[in-house]
């Protein structure tokens, strides 16, 4: 309940939700005003109005305080996915977050499907070599290489993993997550769809910040489950 209502007073979230809270804020508070000031006279709807803007101003500075605190502490417990014995990656040129995912889940991990474009098999190939004695199944190559141009290719991809691969891992769809992090842009457009056309679990990596709102190079980026609880649900 709190997450919905939320949603109505952040612009990040949806315009028209913004809009339409503020809206309605705005409205609930003149309503309240004028009552306290027929009930109460002039100073009481001042009174009120002062209260007011000091719970608003008292908001704004925890939310930016929280804000600062999270980018610069690390990532709430809550906010991260549960360690899961599958994980599907896409893989850049270069090592990037990989490892970290990799490594975040590697305690419960039994399967990884490494999601590679031309340019970045090589790092796929890297990758396999230095968790092949760690993770009992990692999947690269030929069958998972995929056009970085092409977002259908990678949300096929990624669909056959799901509906092929994991039954015959003996794994469920939600003992798997997909992170998001890697590789081209069309490659993450690709995953993205496939996960939210099955209502499969992402994740990406975030990297902490420094005071002056830089990514902090000193400690490792975490993993952040992505909520797509507020995008309507398809129809059955």
């Amino acid at each position: 309940m709190r997450d919905r209502l939320l949603a109505f007073f952040d612009p990040n979230r949806s315009i028209a939700f913004f809009v339409v809270g503020t809206a309605a804020l705005t409205v609930a508070v003149t309503v309240m005003y004028d009552t306290v000031k027929q009930s109460l006279g002039l100073w009481g709807a001042w009174g009120l109005a002062l209260l007011l803007v000091v719970v608003a101003v008292a908001a704004i500075t925890y939310q930016a305080v929280r804000r600062r605190v999270v980018g610069q502490v690390g990532i709430s417990e809550e906010m991260k996915p549960k360690p899961r014995r599958g994980l599907i990656l896409l893989v850049s040129p270069h090592p990037g977050t990989a490892p970290h995912a990799i490594d975040y889940h590697l305690g419960t991990l039994q399967a990884c499907w490494l999601v590679a474009s031309p340019d970045s098999v090589k790092m796929a190939e890297q990758l396999y070599e230095k968790y092949r004695d760690r993770i009992p199944y990692i999947a690269y190559g030929t069958g998972y290489t995929v056009d970085a141009d092409e977002v259908e290719d990678t949300y096929t991809q990624v669909l056959r993993i799901y509906e092929q691969e994991l039954p015959q891992r003996g794994l469920k769809a939600e003992e798997v997550i997909a992170d998001i992090t890697g590789g081209q842009k069309p490659m993450t457009a690709g995953m993205a769809l496939a996960c939210l056309a099955k209502n499969l679990d992402m994740q990406y990596m975030k990297a902490r910040r420094n005071e002056q709102g830089e990514p902090d190079r000193s400690v490792p980026p975490e993993p952040v489950k992505i909520d797509t609880t507020f995008i309507p649900a398809g129809a059955p």
